[in-house]
């Protein structure tokens, strides 16, 4: 069954890679929930290129949208 076992090891990287990322992006989340409104606000301002990722842009949205400000 060695195709079989091939499949199961590809899945169960691709799951633990997604866990992974689901980690990250809930810390990712914490971290946005300490900053005031107005630096979540500044944050999806930000273009990429100023330090601003698309994740930490994504999270801070999410944040505001938790606190009813979006």
């Amino acid at each position: 069954m060695g195709f079989w076992d091939t499949i199961k090891d590809v899945a169960k990287i691709g799951l633990d890679s997604i866990n992974a990322y689901n980690v990250e992006m809930q810390e990712l989340k914490q971290q946005m929930r300490q900053k005031s409104s107005d630096e979540l606000k500044r944050i999806i301002r930000d273009d990429v290129s100023l330090g601003s990722s698309k994740k930490e842009k994504t999270m801070a949205y999410s944040v505001l949208k938790e606190r009813g400000e979006v």
